[in-house]
């Protein structure tokens, strides 16, 4: 399948890979296999032209759910989440300096980038719709340690941090919050280069209970509704 070599559309590329994925999982003489089959050599023409090598790479480790949300994502916001993904190994490698120096432990690293499907969940699928440039948890990082010197880990860590020039931009403490199950500190910062990030301090029980199926299950339930309305409240107590 030959592709002229022009400028095409986000929404033009999501309906013609619509089209071409349809047409051959409809073929049963086509073996599904992402490094041979036509849709992924019109994929690749389509997509590459956007990316650079790096990006487009990373691109086709995605799961088909990825990749379908990042197509549907508009220009600005593929080019936002690109650059939060290229500023991330920095960031991260000074996170890891610092948190091995105080005796904490980063966990979750695995999904430190917010997915593709997850952002097009935020920007467009919740009650209350956000705008790419209010997301601050592109990049998320979770630094747990024991109760006793979490104050003083998360000191010692946003020090050092500001040190290295980043920027806290918003904390809030919901250990202070007696009606609110979710303990822990969550902190909104700013790389030099004025890439936005998140970086939560926990307890290894705090922690745990973060990511119980129940505390899960509460969470995507409140998500989807608007903050202030009596279902909303419910949840919340």
């Amino acid at each position: 399948m030959k592709v002229e070599n022009k400028s095409v559309s986000s929404k033009e590329v999501n309906e013609t890979l619509k089209d071409a994925n349809k047409q051959i999982r409809d073929r049963s003489d086509i073996v599904i296999d992402d490094s041979k089959n036509v849709f992924f050599e019109l994929e690749k023409n389509l997509i590459r032209d956007k990316l650079n090598v790096e990006d487009f790479e990373i691109y086709c480790s995605w799961t088909e759910k990825d990749k379908q949300a990042f197509n549907s994502l508009l220009s600005h916001e593929q080019i936002i989440y690109f650059k939060a993904i290229e500023k991330e190994p920095d960031i991260t490698n000074d996170l890891k300096i610092i948190v091995q120096s105080n005796g904490g432990e980063l966990v979750g690293l695995e999904y430190r980038i917010k997915s593709p499907s997850s952002l097009y969940e935020k920007i467009y699928d919740r009650a209350e719709k956000v705008d790419i440039s209010e997301i601050n948890d592109l990049i998320r990082y979770t630094e747990v340690k024991v109760k006793d010197d979490l104050i003083e880990c998360t000191q010692n860590t946003l020090s050092e941090l500001e040190k290295k020039g980043y920027i806290v931009t918003k904390i809030k403490n919901t250990w202070l919050d007696e009606k609110n199950p979710y303990n822990g500190i969550n902190v909104q910062l700013e790389s030099q280069e004025g890439q936005k990030f998140e970086l939560q301090f926990h307890t290894p029980e705090s922690f745990e209970l973060k990511n119980s199926q129940e505390m899960h299950g509460l969470y995507e339930q409140a998500r989807v509704l608007i903050p202030g309305t009596e279902e909303y409240l419910e949840i919340e107590d």
